[in-house]
């Protein structure tokens, strides 16, 4: 009996040696996130090479390496790395403008764990010869916008806003913009300047909104220009702005304007895009999309994001990021079991007192799988 038991118990340690062995990792990576720093897009594409051991004692492989985008690529060791060799894999990004990025690449092995996640990420400058272009990536006729809507973001229930909106004239000939507008009452129009935009010049105009007469929630207003434009001499633009709800009272103060000196030795919030537009996605799908969050003042970044219904931020809603910094935000859109056109929004809340709150508008046009 004592013979059966310490049997038994051998055997036990032994199995549990081999658990131990089998989940000890068999292979190991000599970094899994990169900091590539700065590159000028006419240096571009960015390129890495991920080194690899084999711990274990078993020849192991790589099977696949998926890519997030189609701007990334990668070139890998296709033959059986042997126990104590190495063996790597070169991820390629090839950037289409300037500004931050983030590219995550999934390594799919035999070995132990099954899977990896490497990310690149960087800053790549913009060219000398990329000019305004870069920047102004709607084109609408001559004209070229920053964003496909005006978005004011979200303001509060008593406090008049406006805003400045630059439009850049891509054409050989000079854009004049007409004195007719049509806008809706609450609304105000009027030319930063001029109503004149000399070719390859960037002009603006400033939209002004009272939102006493429209209450309070998410609305969108249709504003339209008339330019001597022949490719487009009615310009229809589309405003987006969220009226808060008043918390009881009649209505509350807007903010006071902070001080030049705050502004210009604080932090400064750029974002990748205000708007995206998902196209056509399907039921049962997991759709993320991604921003990204720059910090380019001299003082700490604080953010804070506050997703709607049915936008689910992936992600760490509360960030720090630190000057000349930047910090890439994922978002799930979240469609349910409903069909057709959809909206869904979040909210970025910043001590940057130039962009304090501002609305982020996703939409997709969601089809039956």
């Amino acid at each position: 009996m004592l013979r059966f038991v310490a049997a038994f118990i051998c055997l036990l340690g032994l199995g549990l040696a081999q658990a131990r062995a089998q989940v000890a990792p068999t292979i190991a990576f000599s970094e899994l996130d990169h900091q590539a720093g700065r590159v000028h897009k006419d240096k571009a594409p960015v390129q890495h090479e991920f080194k690899f051991k084999n711990l274990g004692n078993i020849p192991i492989s790589i099977l696949r390496v998926e890519t997030d985008c189609a701007c990334t690529t990668s070139n890998y060791t296709t033959t059986p790395v042997y126990p104590n060799e190495h063996g790597s894999i070169t991820v390629q990004y090839d950037p289409v403008r300037p500004g931050p990025y983030e590219k995550k690449f999934t390594i799919v092995t035999d070995a132990y764990p099954r899977t990896h996640e490497l990310v690149l990420r960087g800053y790549v400058m913009p060219s000398a010869s990329d000019g305004p272009q870069s920047m102004f990536v709607y084109q609408i006729g001559k004209l070229r916008f920053q964003y496909k809507y005006l978005n004011l973001g979200t303001i509060h229930p008593g406090q008049k806003v406006s805003k400045r909106f630059e439009i850049y004239n891509n054409g050989k000939t000079t854009v004049k913009f007409k004195p007719k507008i049509l806008a809706p009452s609450h609304l105000s129009v009027f030319f930063d300047t001029s109503n004149l935009i000399a070719p390859k010049q960037i002009g603006a105009i400033v939209v002004a909104y009272d939102p006493k007469a429209k209450g309070s929630g998410y609305f969108q207003e249709t504003i339209t220009l008339f330019t001597d434009d022949p490719l487009q001499p009615k310009l229809e633009m589309t405003l987006l702005v969220n009226v808060r709800s008043p918390d009881g009272s009649v209505g509350e103060a807007a903010p006071s304007a902070p001080r030049p000196e705050v502004v210009a030795n604080g932090p400064r919030l750029r974002l990748s895009e205000l708007e995206q537009n998902l196209g056509n996605i399907y039921l049962g799908v997991s759709t993320v999309t991604e921003f990204v969050l720059q910090n380019e003042g001299s003082a700490p970044l604080e953010v804070q994001l506050k997703p709607e219904a049915d936008c689910e931020i992936m992600t760490e809603t509360k960030l720090t990021i630190a000057p000349q910094e930047f910090a890439v935000v994922q978002v799930r859109f979240k469609h349910g079991r409903q069909t057709g056109p959809q909206t869904r929004r979040f909210q970025v809340l910043t001590n940057d007192p130039q962009n304090a709150d501002l609305l982020v508008v996703i939409q997709a046009n969601v089809l039956e799988e």
